[in-house]
Formats: C-alpha cells, sequence, structure tokens
C-alpha cells in the first residue's frame, strides 16, 4: 500500500479495461526509505484497527475465541497498547527488512506493467483483508465497529484511487 502511494510514476498507461493507471517506477532508496517505512507501520497499524476488535469477537463466527484481553481496552475492547505494539513490531520487521533488500540483487524490472501489477496485488490483498474483516464486523452485527472501520477506509481508499489513476501525486 506505501509503495502505491509513494513509487514515483512515469506517465499512465492503459488497461485492458481502458483505465489509464500509473507506471510506477522501482527504486530501491525510494522504497526502502523513511516514508515508505512510516507509512507501511501505519497501513499495518489501520489493518489491526479492524482486524483485533472483530477478532476479538471471535465466537460470534467461525473463528471462535482465540484469545482475550484481561483488561479490555477504550477501542471496541482492545487496549491500545496493542496497537502500539504493532506498530513496534512493524518497525522492527521493516529495520530488519530494508537492510537485506538493500544487499540483494536488484531485480530488473521495467516501469511498465510488471511492477505497476505487482504493487495492485499487494494492495488486492490488504484490501482482501479488509473487505472480509468490514465484512464479518457487519455479519455479526457490529455495526458501530463496521462504520468506524468503512470511515477510516474510505478517505484512504479515495487517495489511493486518485493516485493510481495520475491525480494525485507521490509522497
Amino acid at each position: 500500500m506505501a509503495l502505491a502511494f509513494l513509487l514515483p510514476a512515469t506517465g499512465t498507461q492503459s488497461t485492458r479495461f481502458g483505465i489509464g493507471l500509473i507506471r510506477v517506477q522501482f527504486p530501491l532508496a525510494v522504497r526502502t526509505g523513511w516514508p515508505v517505512m512510516l507509512l507501511t507501520i501505519l497501513f499495518f497499524t489501520f489493518i489491526d484497527i479492524i482486524i483485533d476488535p472483530v477478532a476479538l469477537r471471535g465466537e460470534r463466527w467461525f473463528l471462535g475465541q482465540i484469545y482475550y484481553y484481561p483488561d479490555p481496552g477504550k477501542h471496541f475492547g482492545v487496549p491500545v497498547a496493542n496497537y502500539i505494539g504493532w506498530a513496534v513490531v512493524g518497525f522492527l520487521s521493516l529495520q530488519a527488512y530494508f537492510p537485506l533488500d538493500r544487499k540483494l540483487p536488484q531485480p530488473r524490472l521495467s516501469s511498465t506493467g510488471p511492477v505497476t501489477g505487482r504493487v495492485l496485488l499487494g494492495c488486492g490483498l490488504y484490501y482482501g483483508v479488509l473487505i472480509f474483516n468490514l465484512t464479518v464486523t457487519f455479519w455479526i452485527g457490529e455495526s458501530l465497529l463496521g462504520m468506524t472501520g468503512l470511515l477510516i477506509y474510505l478517505p484512504l481508499t479515495v487517495l489511493l484511487a486518485l493516485r493510481l489513476l495520475g491525480r494525485l501525486p507521490a509522497g
């Protein structure tokens, strides 16, 4: 998701559906820089803001009760420390991964289809997880929790669409 927002683009390319999407480049310095790290941590934590409260209610759907918090938190029973913890895990993971990425042989990817398509696959996976969790949230009757998730992701989705359509510059 962060790469979709921050990788530099070189014009647009038409898809088979007639939609012009940006052609992203894949420079190492951008994809392993601080802006990508910070935005990745934000997206990593945001998805948990949707997942954790509905997973906490797992006994109301097929997940079952796989965990609980001894001291329920303010955010739909989830302590804020949980989200801080996920941000720290994201930071530490990227701190380990980025130096490895800088040392590995660099892929020979062009600035056409393959890079844009790969970035979109990552976005699709992210949104698949999001949509699944929001669907379960509404299905178990947690409307306020579901609406909160929609309100978090609606502006991000609009910004992502504008970026992919070339109407929003990188970073």
